[in-house]
């Protein structure tokens, strides 16, 4: 299906249910995790497609399960599209990481700064990614499998480091964040 019919798309009883152990499980993961107090939405909300703002999840039995995101001049973007159930596990808890650890940083983005300048010598006016990516990590090392954690850790490793040559960060598993080489 196009983006567009699967943002239209009605999930059957038997999708729907489908869809709706993948949710349980996720919820049953994030429970670990005190999101509330990180970004202030309801995952459930999100997962179920009740966030007016947010992508349209689901499950077909043709495409498997899928995220659309609609963006503000109308174009449509497949964001996910996987038979999978591992696979629409780990995409959709690495997109609640990154847009949850995202808006924590981006609303505490002074405070931040001003105290973590003082531990390093590395001008961090303007680089809130550290912050951003530490704390996305510290969400998916304790939702995702080891394997999908160590994965996300490379993608984020190779973001902070994109500008960078050589590599001037790393990420220190035992401390939770990103110490310089």
């Amino acid at each position: 299906m196009t983006a567009y019919e699967l943002i239209k798309y009605q999930m059957t009883k038997e999708e729907m249910q489908v869809w709706e152990d993948l949710v349980e499980e996720i919820l049953q993961r994030c429970e670990k995790v005190d999101l509330m107090a990180v970004y202030n939405t309801n995952i459930e909300d999100r997962l179920r497609g009740k966030e007016p703002w947010g992508p349209i999840l689901g499950y077909s039995k043709r495409d498997g399960y899928y995220e659309v995101e609609e963006g503000d001049k109308g174009s449509m973007h497949i964001l996910m599209r996987t038979k999978s159930k591992e696979e629409a596990m780990r995409a959709i808890l690495s997109g609640m990481a990154h847009d949850f650890s995202y808006r924590y940083v981006a609303d505490n983005r002074n405070e931040i700064n001003h105290i973590k300048k003082k531990e390093w010598d590395y001008d961090t006016e303007y680089d809130y990614r550290k912050y951003w990516f530490e704390l996305a990590l510290y969400f998916c090392e304790i939702v995702m499998e080891q394997a999908d954690f160590e994965a996300e850790v490379r993608d984020y490793e190779k973001s902070l480091n994109h500008h960078h040559n050589p590599d001037l960060w790393r990420y220190d598993v035992e401390k939770k964040e990103f110490v310089l080489r």
